[in-house]
């Protein structure tokens, strides 16, 4: 019985160890897709558009679509960045004919998900404009192989 009970002490430590266990022992790699949403500017409408992140180890890179105010793709904004524990960092710019941004957005991991905040900085007709943005992203959920029969 007293062995028993020393088993069960053992597993219940090891329990609260892994419980305890920092979010950092995560392992984020795959690609997340979701929705990046930026304000308005004076010269474009606020944009919702698609963005992919893929993270391999502490590295993440990222793209999505730059929109014009019809809806028409004007390029791709990409960039990369760094993932540290449940953080995440990510930079990146776009440049068209007449205009271009840098972008830098962070974040944090929820489960299967991150969520970042962050700003783009626009130069446009020789001015400078910075727009907020949200976003959200979800890695799609991992289907363990079948145990061998």
């Amino acid at each position: 019985m007293r062995n028993l009970q020393s088993v069960a002490a053992a597993v219940m430590a090891l329990g609260a160890d892994v419980l305890a266990a920092p979010a950092s022992a995560q392992n984020h790699d795959g690609v997340y897709r979701g929705t990046l949403v930026c304000a308005a500017l004076p010269f474009a409408k606020s944009q919702r558009s698609a963005i992919e992140i893929t993270i391999a180890g502490a590295s993440a890179k990222y793209s999505r679509p730059v929109l014009s105010n019809d809806g028409g793709n004007l390029g791709t904004e990409a960039g990369n960045g760094v993932v540290v524990g449940d953080q995440i960092q990510l930079n990146g710019n776009w440049k068209g004919e007449k205009d271009s941004f840098e972008a830098a957005y962070a974040g944090s991991f929820v489960r299967r998900q991150v969520k970042f905040t962050g700003a783009q900085t626009w130069s446009h007709d020789q001015k400078t404009f910075q727009r907020t943005c949200t976003g959200s992203a979800k890695r799609p959920l991992r289907i363990l192989p079948k145990p061998a029969a």
